[in-house]
C-alpha cells in the first residue's frame, strides 16, 4: 500500500524532475554520498584523519578516484606503521593522542 502511494505521488512530480537536466543533479547526488559516507570516519584518531581527509582532498585535484585511494593507502600504510613504530620503540610511553581509539583492525 505505501509503495502504491508514494509511487503515485512520484508520478505527479515526475515531469518536473525530468525537466532538470542530468549535469545539475548529478554533483549534487555526489556530494550527498560523500558526506553521508563523512560522518562513518573516525576521526578521534590520526591515523585514520590524515588519510581520509588526503582522499577527499586528492580525488578532485587529480581529477581520478583510483589515484586518490592510492595516495590515501600509502598514506594510511605510512602513518599506521610510524605510530606503530612509536609505540614499540619507546616501550608504550610515547602513544599518539586518542591511540585508544584506534580501530581493531588497523
Amino acid at each position: 500500500m505505501t509503495t502504491r502511494v508514494l509511487f503515485l505521488i512520484a508520478v505527479m512530480f515526475g515531469p518536473i524532475f525530468a525537466s532538470m537536466p542530468p549535469w545539475a543533479t548529478g554533483p549534487t547526488l555526489i556530494l550527498l554520498v560523500i558526506l553521508d559516507a563523512l560522518t562513518e570516519i573516525n576521526w578521534r584518531y590520526i591515523g585514520d584523519t590524515i588519510p581520509s581527509f588526503l582522499v577527499i582532498a586528492f580525488v578532485p585535484f587529480s581529477y581520478n578516484v583510483a589515484y586518490g585511494i592510492i595516495a590515501g593507502m600509502l598514506l594510511y600504510t605510512t602513518v599506521n606503521v610510524l605510530v606503530a613504530l612509536t609505540v614499540r620503540i619507546s616501550g608504550g610511553r610515547l602513544e599518539s593522542e586518542n591511540y585508544d581509539f584506534k580501530e581493531y583492525w588497523t
